[in-house]
This record gives structure tokens, C-alpha cells and sequence, in this order.
């Protein structure tokens, strides 16, 4: 049952049919025309086994990693912490992603179990650390009382931020229809680790619909440049704080379950 080029082949069948889309979602995502609904269907790329979670991970990972680079670059040159907020996200969350590949591979497979919970544990803790270490940078610039200060601060490209918002709005919605394709497919299949990196895509998708406000309101209506992105990095850093939290629970109750499920 051997392939070529971005091999087609799959545990039990073939897929057949056009692919669309581009060339690197093609391949790893494959068409859904005749295929099961059922995500752990596997497909041979590269000499390995990939399941649907796992090349969704992968396509989406490579493509906010890439994403993110550009924009911490154009972070520093548009001086807008709120942008650079969510660029740290942006960062822990490619890394989520790549790790996610090796716990969905895990699957079946001994230290499976203590694989998902160590990777969103350590996504956590850097996304909280990081995002508080960006936030402070903001609050000490809205904790300045003379104003001439804040009026010598660098000046925001808010014509940057738009554009890199507007861009990133594009990239969730494309990620988050790849995800919800997996989710309905795989139905109660799916694992809590895929359900978080879709929660993630959902949080980015509001980060970048403050930084697309901050923007507008720079650019339409002459708000102070460094003053409005100190607060849509407030507002971006809030977001992923709150997400974090709800992090935070959910892996307390997935551990506490499965404490209780190895205790019976």
C-alpha cells in the first residue's frame, strides 16, 4: 500500500478525490469527501502515522508560529505592547500545539495519561508569566501622572496594528473551521488536549479583535496613540489571564478525575 509525493494512504483504505485549499493543508488535512467521520482515521505522511487531531495541530502550529515571528518584528517597530501581548501568547501557543502532536501520538501508548496533563501545565505557567511580565510595561506607562512623559512616548503605528489585526482575525477564523471539522468528526473521541487548542484560537481570536479596536480608534477618531495601546494591552493581557484561570480549573478537575478513576 505504498504512496508518493504527500502520501495518501491510510490504516485500512485509501482516499480518493481532488484536494483543495493549499498545498500544505491538502496534504495534511486531506479531503473530506468518502472519508468516515471518525478524527482517528490515520494517514501515512512523511513514513508516519498521522491522525486527523494530529495533522490539525501541525498546519495550524507551523502556521501561528510563522505568523507570530512576523508580528513580534512588527511589534517592536509599530511600539505597541498590546500587540507584543499577543505575541507571547501567539509563542506558548505554537508550542501547545507542537506538544499536542506528541500527546495525541501517545495515545494507547504508556506515560500517555501524564503526557496531557504535563503539556498544558507547562503552557500554563508560561503563558501566565510571560503575559504578566508584558502587562507591567502597560500599567507603568497608565501609572504616569505628567503627561508630557506619556506625550514623549514612542507613538504607536496604529496602521501596523491594523493590519497585523486584521490578518490574524483571518488566520483564527480559517483555524478555528479546521478544528470544529476535527471536533464534530471525532465527536466524544476527541481529547480534552484538542478541546483547549480550540479554546486557544477562540482567546486569539478576541486579542485581535481589541488590537483591530485599538486601531480604529487611534486612526478614526485621533485617540492617544500610547495610551489607548496601554489599554488594549490591559484588555489583551485580561483575556489571556481569564483564559488561564479557566485553564488552570479544567486541568485541576481532568486530574482530579483521573486520580479518582486510578483509585477504583
Amino acid at each position: 500500500m505504498g504512496g508518493h509525493g504527500a502520501a495518501t494512504e491510510e490504516k485500512g483504505s485509501f482516499l480518493h478525490g481532488p484536494k483543495s485549499g493549499s498545498i500544505i493543508a491538502g496534504a495534511l488535512l486531506g479531503d473530506d469527501e468518502g472519508e468516515s467521520m471518525n478524527v482517528d482515521r490515520h494517514r501515512r505522511i512523511c513514513g508516519c502515522w498521522w491522525s486527523g487531531s494530529m495533522r490539525a495541530l501541525l498546519v495550524t502550529g507551523m502556521c501561528t508560529l510563522t505568523i507570530t515571528v512576523v508580528q513580534t518584528v512588527a511589534a517592536g517597530i509599530a511600539n505597541s505592547d498590546a500587540l507584543l501581548a499577543d505575541c507571547v501568547a501567539g509563542f506558548v501557543d505554537s508550542l501547545t500545539y507542537f506538544l499536542n502532536i506528541f500527546v495525541e501520538a501517545s495515545k494507547g501508548k504508556r506515560g500517555h495519561r501524564t503526557a496531557e496533563l504535563l503539556v498544558p501545565a507547562t503552557s500554563i505557567g508560561l503563558l501566565i508569566y510571560f503575559t504578566i511580565d508584558v502587562l507591567q510595561q502597560s500599567v507603568s506607562v497608565l501609572q504616569k501622572e505628567d503627561d508630557a512623559i506619556v506625550d514623549d512616548a514612542d507613538e504607536v503605528n496604529s496602521w501596523i496594528v491594523l493590519a497585523f489585526s486584521m490578518w490574524s482575525l483571518v488566520f483564527n477564523i480559517a483555524s478555528m473551521l479546521i478544528f470544529r471539522r476535527n471536533l464534530q468528526r471525532g465527536g466524544s473521541q476527541v481529547g480534552v488536549n484538542m478541546k483547549a487548542a480550540f479554546l486557544n484560537l477562540g482567546a486569539d481570536f478576541v486579542r485581535s479583535f481589541v488590537t483591530l479596536i485599538e486601531a480604529i480608534l487611534i486612526i478614526a477618531f485621533d485617540f492617544n496613540g500610547p495610551i489607548t495601546d496601554a489599554w488594549a494591552c490591559c484588555f489583551v493581557s485580561g483575556t489571556i489571564l481569564l483564559g488561564a484561570a479557566y485553564a488552570i480549573y479544567e486541568w485541576i478537575v481532568d486530574a482530579y478525575g483521573g486520580l479518582q478513576a486510578a483509585a477504583q
